[in-house]
């Protein structure tokens, strides 16, 4: 008795090992789908699509930075730059120079001479309620080492008493810093029409 009832204890067992084999093999073939050339190539078309979308958006927005900066773009005329900044502070060199104080920040703003908007600076007066507009990811106290890390290596260097200009031309942006720190930018015409490439490249870099 004892041996028959060790013999059905063993047959059960395996009966029960042979089922949960079973079971596993059709729910791992549930997923074989997953294994197929079809689902790959969708995986792969799919995270080029998205890599391209991003690619695209890095590309769109430093584009629009290389002459968009606050409420004004470059290049438009006085009667639009009044109507975005509003009447200037105090105007000179004969109307070509506008000055605007408004928020706690301090913008000058240069026309050529067939009138249009071709450079506007800001810098911040009051840290309360300051409102100098930030463009790449960088504003007004951003560090040094942010900037390098946002924007690489500058196309040049000059100082002026305690300050540092930077200058990528590239992008059309001149950065004033005081000890490690943005307290000034300056928005201008590019070196080029495509000449801000290289550093939408340089912001795809992780």
């Amino acid at each position: 008795m004892e041996t028959q009832a060790s013999s059905s204890t063993e047959s059960s067992s395996r009966r029960r090992r042979r089922r949960s084999r079973t079971k596993t093999v059709v729910s791992l073939g549930r997923f074989a789908w997953l294994r197929s050339a079809a689902v790959g190539r969708g995986v792969f078309w799919g995270m080029s699509a998205l890599a391209a979308g991003y690619a695209g958006l890095i590309f769109y927005f430093t584009w629009v930075a290389t002459f968009a900066f606050g409420p004004v773009w470059l290049d438009v005329d006085k009667a639009e730059a009044r109507y975005r900044m509003g009447p200037p502070t105090a105007e000179a060199e004969a109307g070509a120079v506008w000055t605007h104080r408004e928020n706690g920040a301090f913008y000058r703003t240069r026309f050529a001479a067939d009138g249009l908007l071709k450079s506007i600076f800001c810098a911040e007066y009051t840290r309360e309620n300051a409102g100098c507009p930030s463009t790449l990811g960088l504003g007004i106290d951003s560090s040094e080492d942010a900037m390098f890390l946002r924007l690489g290596a500058p196309d040049r260097e000059i100082y002026d008493g305690e300050d540092k200009i930077v200058h990528y031309d590239s992008l059309g942006l001149t950065m004033r810093l005081r000890r490690l720190l943005i307290v000034g930018i300056e928005k201008h015409h590019r070196s080029g029409p495509l000449s801000y490439v290289p550093d939408a490249l340089w912001m795809l870099v992780p």
